[in-house]
Order: structure tokens, then C-alpha cells, then sequence
């Protein structure tokens, strides 16, 4: 297998573009790194490979962008704390917000194959025997 440490840093360029993240901006590359090797071990073990084809680079840079998005892993702690609405109610005028346990079990919820990423991948998928 390619050194994953170094595929994750030929990859971090395209993902900080992407995500309009300044190349100088050095505080979210831990976390960028995090989910840039966690989605490419999935897509290794999805497609039961050892190294990744280069053909689907650009397409784990997409997941890591989705997986970014919908795990709110980019917000500061402000934003996060401040909790997503829950419920609100006009009567006696009542807002609920999910508390944080709530929102990282939705977290962990999130299929990073939710965009149809699937179909990219089948054609490298290999199957054990």
C-alpha cells in the first residue's frame, strides 16, 4: 500500500481548495488529515484494495468534503455549541435545541457513500473469496 501518510498529504491541497481553506491555514489540518485517511481506508476496504488507484483520488477528496459538511467537523466550538433546533413551538413560544450528545449520535450516523459514491467505486470494487 502506498504510505498513507503521504497520499493523505498529496491530497490535503485539493481538500483545503476545495473547501476554500487557505493552503497557509494550518489550524483544521488535523482534522482535515483525520478525515481525508478515514475515508480513504474506507474506500480501500470498500473496494477490498491495498493501494488506492489515482483514479479515485478526486472522489475520496468529494467524500472527505461530504463527510466534513454533514459531520459539522469544520464549525468552531461557538457554532457548534449553539446546537441545531430541534423543535419550536408558537404556544407559550418554547425553542428546543439538540443537545451535543444528540448531534454527535447523528454523527456517527452519517454513510460517507450517501452521495452515490457507490457506483464510482464499484467498477474497482474486487471480491474475496
Amino acid at each position: 500500500m502506498e504510505n498513507l501518510q503521504s497520499l493523505v498529504l498529496k491530497l490535503l491541497p485539493k481538500l483545503k481548495q476545495l473547501l476554500k481553506i487557505p493552503s497557509d491555514q494550518v489550524d483544521l489540518d488535523e482534522v482535515l488529515k483525520f478525515s481525508l485517511e478515514t475515508e480513504i481506508l474506507d474506500v480501500l476496504n470498500y473496494c477490498n484494495l491495498e493501494d488506492l488507484p489515482w483514479q479515485l483520488e478526486n472522489t475520496v477528496v468529494m467524500m472527505t468534503k461530504d463527510l466534513l459538511e454533514a459531520t459539522q467537523l469544520l464549525l468552531s466550538a461557538d457554532e457548534v455549541s449553539e446546537g441545531q433546533v430541534k423543535s419550536i413551538t408558537e404556544g407559550d413560544f418554547a425553542i428546543t435545541k439538540a443537545t451535543s450528545a444528540e448531534m454527535m449520535a447523528a454523527m456517527v450516523n452519517v454513510s460517507s457513500f450517501s452521495q452515490n459514491y457507490e457506483d464510482r467505486l464499484n467498477s474497482f470494487r474486487k471480491f474475496r473469496w
